[in-house]
């Protein structure tokens, strides 16, 4: 994870090089964990998830959390901890289903 750079964008306030980033992250642990088949449904829905991702970052000010978020999943794995890296996974999901699902609605 390009953890600089996805600093710069939130700095910035570039959500387009944010989500960028935001694919680019969730693409390498897809590619760490060898689901070769996730990858692949994540680049297959990459047009969606990047204007969901837009959305709920413009509308919604994610960007901070979502970086706080990739941290503490990287530093699960860093531990070699699955039980705390499962829980701040889940933790993410649970956070951007909430967001995607205000953004869907409005």
């Amino acid at each position: 994870m390009n953890s600089e750079a996805t600093r710069r964008s939130i700095q910035n306030d570039d959500a387009i090089s944010f989500i960028r980033l935001d694919h680019d992250f969730h693409l390498s642990l897809t590619r760490l964990a060898n689901f070769t088949i996730i990858e692949q449904v994540l680049n297959n829905l990459h047009n969606l998830t990047q204007l969901m991702g837009l959305k709920a970052v413009s509308k919604h000010r994610r960007m901070k959390n979502v970086l706080m978020e990739h941290h503490q999943i990287i530093q699960a794995l860093e531990e070699k901890n699955p039980e705390l890296a499962s829980q701040a996974i889940l933790n993410h999901l649970e956070k951007t289903k909430e967001t995607f699902i205000i953004v869907d609605d409005s």
